[in-house]
Protein backbone atom coordinates (compact mmCIF):
# COMPACT_ATOMS: atom_id res chain seq x y z
CA UNK A 1 0.00 0.00 0.00
CA UNK A 2 1.66 3.23 -1.04
CA UNK A 3 2.60 5.54 1.78
CA UNK A 4 0.05 8.49 1.26
CA UNK A 5 -2.79 5.95 1.27
CA UNK A 6 -1.81 4.10 4.37
CA UNK A 7 -1.55 7.82 6.05
CA UNK A 8 -5.07 8.67 5.04
CA UNK A 9 -6.61 5.16 6.02
CA UNK A 10 -4.45 5.69 9.50
CA UNK A 11 -6.31 9.01 10.04
CA UNK A 12 -9.64 7.74 8.76
CA UNK A 13 -9.14 4.94 11.27
CA UNK A 14 -8.49 7.48 13.90
CA UNK A 15 -12.56 9.16 13.40
CA UNK A 16 -10.44 12.47 12.70
CA UNK A 17 -13.04 12.47 9.37
CA UNK A 18 -16.15 13.66 8.35
CA UNK A 19 -18.10 10.82 6.28
CA UNK A 20 -20.64 10.95 3.29
CA UNK A 21 -22.71 9.09 1.35
CA UNK A 22 -20.51 8.93 -2.21
CA UNK A 23 -24.22 9.23 -4.14
CA UNK A 24 -24.55 11.89 -2.67
CA UNK A 25 -21.41 13.79 -3.21
CA UNK A 26 -21.26 12.46 -6.70
CA UNK A 27 -24.71 13.74 -7.57
CA UNK A 28 -23.90 17.19 -6.16
CA UNK A 29 -20.29 17.28 -7.94
CA UNK A 30 -22.05 16.37 -11.62
CA UNK A 31 -24.19 19.46 -11.09
CA UNK A 32 -21.05 22.04 -10.87
CA UNK A 33 -19.02 20.03 -13.10
CA UNK A 34 -19.79 22.02 -16.17
CA UNK A 35 -18.20 25.25 -14.16
CA UNK A 36 -14.78 23.95 -13.78
CA UNK A 37 -11.83 25.60 -15.67
CA UNK A 38 -10.59 24.00 -18.23
CA UNK A 39 -7.01 22.74 -19.19
CA UNK A 40 -4.58 25.37 -18.60
CA UNK A 41 -6.96 27.78 -17.53
CA UNK A 42 -5.87 29.56 -14.46
CA UNK A 43 -6.53 33.25 -13.88
CA UNK A 44 -7.20 34.60 -10.34
CA UNK A 45 -10.38 33.61 -8.49
CA UNK A 46 -10.18 30.45 -9.64
CA UNK A 47 -10.96 27.49 -8.32
CA UNK A 48 -8.39 24.30 -9.09
CA UNK A 49 -11.25 21.56 -8.27
CA UNK A 50 -14.75 21.47 -6.32
CA UNK A 51 -14.55 22.69 -3.41
CA UNK A 52 -16.40 21.56 -0.42
CA UNK A 53 -18.53 23.36 2.95
CA UNK A 54 -20.72 22.51 5.14
CA UNK A 55 -22.84 25.99 5.77
CA UNK A 56 -24.91 24.13 8.54
CA UNK A 57 -25.51 21.05 9.72
CA UNK A 58 -26.34 18.28 7.83
CA UNK A 59 -26.24 20.35 4.85
CA UNK A 60 -23.48 19.61 1.79
CA UNK A 61 -22.96 22.68 -0.38
CA UNK A 62 -20.20 22.28 -3.68
CA UNK A 63 -19.09 24.78 -5.78
CA UNK A 64 -17.21 25.03 -9.07
CA UNK A 65 -15.61 28.72 -10.80
CA UNK A 66 -13.42 28.94 -13.42
CA UNK A 67 -12.98 32.83 -12.95
CA UNK A 68 -16.31 33.40 -15.75
CA UNK A 69 -18.96 31.70 -13.79
CA UNK A 70 -19.67 30.19 -11.02
CA UNK A 71 -21.35 27.12 -10.14
CA UNK A 72 -23.26 26.57 -6.59
CA UNK A 73 -25.76 23.36 -5.31
CA UNK A 74 -26.73 22.41 -1.31
CA UNK A 75 -28.18 19.71 -0.38
CA UNK A 76 -29.20 18.29 3.28
CA UNK A 77 -27.57 14.66 3.61
CA UNK A 78 -29.18 12.31 5.58
CA UNK A 79 -26.44 10.39 6.70
CA UNK A 80 -23.85 13.30 6.32
CA UNK A 81 -21.81 12.33 9.54
CA UNK A 82 -19.19 15.85 10.04
CA UNK A 83 -16.38 14.77 12.95
CA UNK A 84 -15.25 18.75 12.01
CA UNK A 85 -15.82 21.46 9.84
CA UNK A 86 -15.01 20.17 5.90
CA UNK A 87 -14.28 23.97 4.47
CA UNK A 88 -11.15 24.48 2.59
CA UNK A 89 -11.54 20.81 0.93
CA UNK A 90 -10.91 21.16 -2.77
CA UNK A 91 -11.11 17.88 -5.19
CA UNK A 92 -9.02 18.22 -8.14
CA UNK A 93 -10.29 18.03 -11.23
CA UNK A 94 -8.81 14.59 -12.13
CA UNK A 95 -10.61 13.12 -9.21
CA UNK A 96 -14.08 15.18 -9.95
CA UNK A 97 -14.10 12.39 -13.61
CA UNK A 98 -13.23 9.92 -10.83
CA UNK A 99 -16.10 10.53 -8.96
CA UNK A 100 -18.24 10.47 -11.74
CA UNK A 101 -17.58 7.28 -12.98
CA UNK A 102 -18.68 6.19 -9.65
CA UNK A 103 -21.83 7.64 -9.91
CA UNK A 104 -24.70 5.63 -8.21
CA UNK A 105 -22.73 3.80 -6.06
CA UNK A 106 -23.87 3.65 -2.15
CA UNK A 107 -20.59 3.62 -0.59
CA UNK A 108 -19.74 5.87 2.41
CA UNK A 109 -16.98 8.51 1.22
CA UNK A 110 -14.65 10.24 4.24
CA UNK A 111 -13.19 13.55 4.12
CA UNK A 112 -10.34 13.15 6.75
CA UNK A 113 -8.93 16.53 8.87
CA UNK A 114 -5.86 16.51 6.69
CA UNK A 115 -8.08 16.92 3.51
CA UNK A 116 -8.26 13.13 2.45
CA UNK A 117 -11.04 12.12 0.51
CA UNK A 118 -11.18 8.36 0.39
CA UNK A 119 -13.75 5.59 -0.32
CA UNK A 120 -13.65 1.69 -1.15
CA UNK A 121 -15.18 0.92 -4.20
CA UNK A 122 -15.37 -2.79 -5.57
CA UNK A 123 -13.68 -3.94 -2.25
CA UNK A 124 -10.52 -1.82 -3.35
CA UNK A 125 -9.86 1.24 -1.44
CA UNK A 126 -9.98 4.86 -3.76
CA UNK A 127 -8.15 7.87 -2.82
CA UNK A 128 -8.77 10.80 -4.20
CA UNK A 129 -6.69 14.67 -4.69
CA UNK A 130 -7.95 16.84 -2.57
CA UNK A 131 -6.03 20.16 -1.36
CA UNK A 132 -6.37 22.23 1.52
CA UNK A 133 -6.52 25.89 1.00
CA UNK A 134 -8.75 28.92 2.13
CA UNK A 135 -12.18 29.53 0.72
CA UNK A 136 -11.24 32.17 -1.97
CA UNK A 137 -12.83 35.15 -3.01
CA UNK A 138 -15.79 33.48 -5.13
CA UNK A 139 -17.64 34.70 -2.24
CA UNK A 140 -18.18 38.15 -3.02
CA UNK A 141 -19.98 36.89 -6.36
CA UNK A 142 -22.09 35.25 -4.80
CA UNK A 143 -25.30 36.68 -3.98
CA UNK A 144 -26.25 37.37 -0.31
CA UNK A 145 -30.17 38.32 -0.24
CA UNK A 146 -32.75 37.29 -1.39
CA UNK A 147 -33.69 37.29 -5.24
CA UNK A 148 -35.38 40.38 -6.10
CA UNK A 149 -36.63 39.70 -9.73
CA UNK A 150 -38.30 36.86 -11.34
CA UNK A 151 -38.00 35.71 -15.23
CA UNK A 152 -39.38 33.10 -17.82
CA UNK A 153 -36.63 30.56 -18.89
CA UNK A 154 -37.83 30.66 -22.31
CA UNK A 155 -36.94 34.62 -22.47
CA UNK A 156 -33.53 33.65 -21.99
CA UNK A 157 -33.13 30.38 -23.63
CA UNK A 158 -34.76 32.47 -26.88
CA UNK A 159 -31.33 34.66 -26.60
CA UNK A 160 -29.27 31.98 -26.24
CA UNK A 161 -30.71 30.57 -29.98
CA UNK A 162 -30.66 33.71 -31.86
CA UNK A 163 -27.43 35.53 -30.48
CA UNK A 164 -23.98 34.87 -31.59
CA UNK A 165 -21.32 34.29 -28.78
CA UNK A 166 -22.19 37.68 -26.76
CA UNK A 167 -25.46 39.22 -26.41
CA UNK A 168 -26.58 42.40 -24.60
CA UNK A 169 -29.56 41.90 -22.35
CA UNK A 170 -31.88 44.75 -21.70
CA UNK A 171 -33.39 43.68 -18.56
CA UNK A 172 -36.96 45.52 -18.93
CA UNK A 173 -39.33 45.47 -15.66
CA UNK A 174 -42.97 46.90 -15.12
CA UNK A 175 -41.38 50.72 -14.55
CA UNK A 176 -38.85 50.71 -17.81
CA UNK A 177 -35.30 49.02 -18.06
CA UNK A 178 -34.16 48.08 -15.27
CA UNK A 179 -30.27 47.41 -16.48
CA UNK A 180 -28.15 46.08 -19.24
CA UNK A 181 -25.72 43.07 -19.52
CA UNK A 182 -23.41 41.65 -21.94
CA UNK A 183 -23.35 38.05 -21.54
CA UNK A 184 -21.80 34.84 -23.26
CA UNK A 185 -24.35 33.55 -24.51
CA UNK A 186 -22.88 29.43 -24.28
CA UNK A 187 -21.89 29.99 -20.74
CA UNK A 188 -25.87 31.10 -20.16
CA UNK A 189 -26.75 27.99 -21.96
CA UNK A 190 -25.09 25.51 -19.86
CA UNK A 191 -26.63 28.07 -17.09
CA UNK A 192 -29.73 27.51 -18.08
CA UNK A 193 -29.28 23.77 -18.97
CA UNK A 194 -28.02 23.21 -15.12
CA UNK A 195 -31.71 24.31 -13.73
CA UNK A 196 -34.62 22.86 -13.82
CA UNK A 197 -38.59 25.47 -14.04
CA UNK A 198 -40.05 27.28 -16.37
CA UNK A 199 -39.53 30.29 -13.91
CA UNK A 200 -36.36 31.34 -12.68
CA UNK A 201 -35.13 34.01 -9.89
CA UNK A 202 -32.69 36.58 -10.60
CA UNK A 203 -29.81 38.72 -9.23
CA UNK A 204 -29.37 41.41 -11.48
CA UNK A 205 -26.22 43.51 -11.44
CA UNK A 206 -26.04 46.87 -10.18
CA UNK A 207 -24.00 47.97 -13.20
CA UNK A 208 -22.90 46.23 -16.76
CA UNK A 209 -19.71 44.92 -15.25
CA UNK A 210 -21.45 43.38 -12.15
CA UNK A 211 -22.47 39.58 -11.61
CA UNK A 212 -25.60 38.43 -12.89
CA UNK A 213 -26.78 34.81 -10.65
CA UNK A 214 -29.75 33.10 -11.43
CA UNK A 215 -31.44 30.24 -9.48
CA UNK A 216 -34.48 27.81 -9.88
CA UNK A 217 -37.92 29.52 -8.36
CA UNK A 218 -37.17 29.46 -4.67
CA UNK A 219 -34.28 27.44 -4.47
CA UNK A 220 -31.18 29.77 -3.88
CA UNK A 221 -29.20 26.67 -3.11
CA UNK A 222 -29.26 25.91 -6.82
CA UNK A 223 -27.04 28.56 -8.04
CA UNK A 224 -26.16 30.13 -11.55
CA UNK A 225 -23.45 33.10 -11.61
CA UNK A 226 -22.35 34.60 -14.84
CA UNK A 227 -19.64 37.19 -14.84
CA UNK A 228 -20.83 39.89 -17.65
CA UNK A 229 -18.41 40.99 -20.41
CA UNK A 230 -17.36 44.67 -20.70
CA UNK A 231 -20.22 46.19 -23.29
CA UNK A 232 -18.83 45.62 -26.79
CA UNK A 233 -20.16 48.68 -29.40
CA UNK A 234 -22.12 47.53 -32.31
CA UNK A 235 -24.59 44.84 -30.26
CA UNK A 236 -28.16 45.50 -30.26
CA UNK A 237 -29.85 45.13 -27.28
CA UNK A 238 -31.99 42.35 -26.46
CA UNK A 239 -35.04 43.01 -24.31
CA UNK A 240 -35.95 40.54 -21.81
CA UNK A 241 -38.71 40.82 -19.70
CA UNK A 242 -38.59 40.67 -15.29
CA UNK A 243 -41.47 40.69 -13.18
CA UNK A 244 -40.14 42.15 -9.46
CA UNK A 245 -40.41 39.57 -7.22
CA UNK A 246 -43.50 40.68 -5.28
CA UNK A 247 -45.09 40.67 -8.27
CA UNK A 248 -44.85 37.31 -9.27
Amino acid sequence: MPDKVRAAVVRAMKAEASRVNLRDLVGLVDQVEHALPGPHWCPSGVLEGVHLTEPEPGVLRVVACDGHRLAQRSARVADLEIGFPVCGVTVSPSSVSRLSRSRGRAVPAVVTRDGDLLTVIGGALVVFDVTREPYPGTTRVIPSGPATWSVDRSALAEVCDGAEREALLRFVGPSGEVVRATLDTRFLAEALGALDGDALDLWLPGDPTGRFAMSEAGRPDRLEVIMPRRPLMGLSPVDVRVVEKGDV
